[in-house]
């Protein structure tokens, strides 16, 4: 019976913990370079796109910021995800992991596309409570989802389907109500934060993907400082996953002795 017990509730302990463990596995998302490894406490995570925009057409990546010899090269436009910056005595450097060839790029040579972090830095103010209905979420079978209100950007065409991830209650549930915006046309535009869909959703016209773009905005030099910085200190993360395994090895060691050592300790001697 003890035994039984015991294996339960290691489990339940044991779910309970990798769920965040898991979740912070594919929120850290950490480059695999060297130089990030040795200095991630003097790096500012980043995760941002950008595009190259070198003066010779390209740019070149390097296994560390500064190192003299480049191990590749990008050609402009293409897009690049940096994932942290780095100051090497004043000249900032990205570090690219996912979408282009593992390096490090000198920032200056790198245009930043706007998204909608950069639309909410913009437009915080502006940003209200909805108060109105969901009905019509549960009358359509598509949603368009958009990077801003107002981009020019072809939105992301999503189907909702009660036998799917993205069924109206999930999506109401979702959505975070105090960040709405209303445009100058009066449409009511709110923000979807779900990990597979993550962007703006017209509430007042979900399904129209022709909605006329009326906050273009192009790539454009990266400017460091208040502005843009998602996060600094690049070991919170990990320093959080230690806390979290060493909480469950302790947990574990208590139960055992709980359920396991003190059985067996006043079980007569036969």
């Amino acid at each position: 019976m003890y035994k039984r017990i015991t294996i339960i509730l290691l489990l339940a302990v044991i779910a309970v913990v990798a769920f965040p463990l898991a979740a912070l596995a594919d929120a850290i998302a950490e480059p695999n370079n060297s130089f990030y490894n040795r200095n991630r406490t003097d790096c500012v995570t980043l995760n941002r796109h950008f595009v190259a925009n070198g003066s010779n057409g390209y740019v070149s990546g390097r296994n560390s910021p500064g190192a003299r010899g480049e191990t590749r090269r990008v050609n402009n436009g293409t897009d690049i995800y940096i994932n942290a910056t780095y100051n090497l005595a004043g000249v900032i450097w990205g570090v690219a992991d996912f979408t282009a060839p593992l390096g490090w790029y000198l920032m200056d040579e790198l245009l930043f596309v706007y998204d909608y972090i950069a639309f909410e830095e913009d437009n915080l103010t502006e940003f209200y409570t909805y108060s109105g209905e969901f009905d019509a979420l549960y009358e359509v079978q598509n949603i368009a989802l958009w990077r801003w209100p107002g981009t020019d950007v072809t939105p992301r065409m999503l189907e909702v389907s009660e036998t799917s991830a993205l069924y109206p209650d999930n999506i109401k549930h979702s959505l975070e109500i105090t960040r709405t915006y209303r445009d100058e046309q009066g449409r009511e535009w709110m923000f979807m934060p779900l990990k597979y869909a993550i962007g703006w959703i017209c509430i007042s016209d979900l399904e129209n993907e022709k909605i006329p773009a009326f906050n273009v905005q192009a790539p454009k030099p990266w400017i460091p400082g208040e502005r843009h910085l998602v996060q600094q200190g690049g070991a919170s993360f990990p320093w959080l996953v230690v806390i979290l395994v060493a909480l469950l090895v302790v947990i574990t060691i208590v139960l055992i002795w709980v359920f396991w050592y003190r059985k067996n300790k006043y079980i007569p001697k036969q």
